[in-house]
């Protein structure tokens, strides 16, 4: 872990698990949104997305407890879906 700051930006951490752990971290990104994508988990996982961040947006209650809902009742692979929506995991 290493800490980096420059002074026209926000400081940020920066966290290397390692070349094969990142690999396998992408491949398994890639295989879920590939599982995701052909079957018929996209629509729901797509509208349980939505309905939970407008959800966040339009009322009081935590967004925590908000996206705890939304994955406690989703399937495995929508729960793992929506983790990385909500984190913008971008591969």
């Amino acid at each position: 872990m290493k800490y980096e700051s420059d002074s026209a930006e926000l400081p940020y951490l920066e966290i290397s698990l390692g070349n094969s752990v990142e690999k396998f971290i992408k491949k398994l990104t890639i295989h879920i949104i590939i599982h995701i994508a052909t079957t018929s988990t996209a629509a729901a996982t797509i509208t349980a997305a939505t309905t939970a961040t407008t959800t966040m947006a339009t009322t009081a209650t935590p967004a925590a407890t908000i996206m705890a809902t939304a994955i406690a009742t989703a399937t495995a692979v929508q729960a793992l879906a929506l983790i990385f929506i909500w984190m913008g995991l971008y591969i």
